[in-house]
């Protein structure tokens, strides 16, 4: 989680502007709804390729705020997953924050 306080270090300022990036914003948000998205399903509900996905979910899994991980799918391999790694108050109050000042 990043902490912002008046002795902030421009590190952590430089990993609050690196979320603050409306596809990452809206990524996390899906994420944070669902106990888990899939890699697929994140695409399509961004409209991007699956670069542009990993790209986003690399950003997020450095930051602390999700967990991705591969799964079984049947007849298909496995596929990529990505879930939450905050707990609920803190997906609360990080979502709201993020989409308000997205507005």
């Amino acid at each position: 989680m990043i902490n912002v306080s008046v002795s902030t270090e421009d590190s952590d300022l430089s990993k609050i502007r690196q979320l603050l990036h409306p596809s990452r914003i809206e990524a996390m948000a899906l994420i944070h709804a669902k106990d888990k998205v899939t890699m697929p399903e994140l695409s399509k509900a961004l409209g991007l390729k699956n670069n542009a996905v990993q790209a986003i979910l690399d950003v997020l899994v450095n930051l602390g705020l999700i967990t991705v991980g591969l799964e079984p799918n049947p007849g298909h391999g496995s596929v990529r997953v990505a879930r939450s790694a905050l707990d609920a108050q803190s997906k609360c109050f990080v979502i709201k924050l993020l989409l308000e000042e997205e507005k």
